[in-house]
Protein backbone atom coordinates (compact mmCIF):
# COMPACT_ATOMS: atom_id res chain seq x y z
CA UNK A 1 0.00 0.00 0.00
CA UNK A 2 1.34 3.41 -0.96
CA UNK A 3 1.57 5.87 1.90
CA UNK A 4 0.33 9.37 1.18
CA UNK A 5 2.83 12.14 1.76
CA UNK A 6 0.35 14.24 3.72
CA UNK A 7 -0.69 11.36 6.00
CA UNK A 8 0.44 11.66 9.62
CA UNK A 9 3.11 9.21 10.74
CA UNK A 10 1.94 6.36 12.97
CA UNK A 11 3.12 6.83 16.56
CA UNK A 12 5.44 4.10 17.86
CA UNK A 13 2.95 2.93 20.49
CA UNK A 14 0.34 2.18 17.82
CA UNK A 15 2.53 0.21 15.42
CA UNK A 16 2.13 -3.56 15.07
CA UNK A 17 4.31 -5.47 17.51
CA UNK A 18 4.26 -2.84 20.23
CA UNK A 19 5.59 -3.76 23.66
CA UNK A 20 2.58 -2.63 25.74
CA UNK A 21 0.17 -4.98 23.95
CA UNK A 22 0.84 -8.17 25.94
CA UNK A 23 0.55 -6.21 29.21
CA UNK A 24 -3.07 -5.58 28.25
CA UNK A 25 -3.86 -8.71 26.23
CA UNK A 26 -2.82 -11.37 28.79
CA UNK A 27 -4.92 -10.06 31.72
CA UNK A 28 -7.90 -9.51 29.43
CA UNK A 29 -7.51 -13.04 28.06
CA UNK A 30 -7.50 -14.43 31.61
CA UNK A 31 -10.62 -12.45 32.52
CA UNK A 32 -12.35 -13.61 29.33
CA UNK A 33 -11.47 -17.26 29.98
CA UNK A 34 -12.78 -16.93 33.54
CA UNK A 35 -16.00 -15.40 32.21
CA UNK A 36 -16.34 -18.22 29.68
CA UNK A 37 -15.84 -20.87 32.37
CA UNK A 38 -18.34 -19.09 34.61
CA UNK A 39 -20.93 -18.98 31.81
CA UNK A 40 -20.46 -22.70 31.06
CA UNK A 41 -20.65 -23.73 34.73
CA UNK A 42 -23.82 -21.67 35.23
CA UNK A 43 -25.30 -23.29 32.10
CA UNK A 44 -26.20 -19.98 30.53
CA UNK A 45 -27.76 -19.80 27.11
CA UNK A 46 -25.87 -20.10 23.85
CA UNK A 47 -25.69 -16.32 23.36
CA UNK A 48 -23.66 -15.43 26.48
CA UNK A 49 -21.40 -18.46 26.02
CA UNK A 50 -20.71 -17.60 22.38
CA UNK A 51 -20.04 -13.98 23.29
CA UNK A 52 -17.50 -15.00 25.96
CA UNK A 53 -15.90 -17.47 23.53
CA UNK A 54 -15.68 -14.68 20.94
CA UNK A 55 -13.88 -12.47 23.45
CA UNK A 56 -11.37 -15.24 24.13
CA UNK A 57 -10.81 -15.64 20.40
CA UNK A 58 -10.24 -11.89 19.95
CA UNK A 59 -7.59 -11.73 22.69
CA UNK A 60 -5.83 -14.86 21.40
CA UNK A 61 -5.75 -13.39 17.88
CA UNK A 62 -4.35 -10.09 19.19
CA UNK A 63 -1.60 -11.91 21.11
CA UNK A 64 -0.65 -14.00 18.08
CA UNK A 65 -0.67 -10.98 15.76
CA UNK A 66 1.46 -8.96 18.17
CA UNK A 67 3.99 -11.74 18.59
CA UNK A 68 4.17 -12.35 14.84
CA UNK A 69 4.72 -8.65 14.14
CA UNK A 70 7.47 -8.44 16.77
CA UNK A 71 9.28 -11.47 15.37
CA UNK A 72 8.99 -10.07 11.86
CA UNK A 73 10.59 -6.77 12.95
CA UNK A 74 13.31 -8.41 15.05
CA UNK A 75 14.52 -10.87 12.42
CA UNK A 76 16.35 -9.40 9.43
Amino acid sequence: MVRRSDAPATPPWARPGNRWGPWLYWPMLCVSVALLVWRVIDRDGAGPILFAAGQVLVWVCLLVANRTARRRHETP
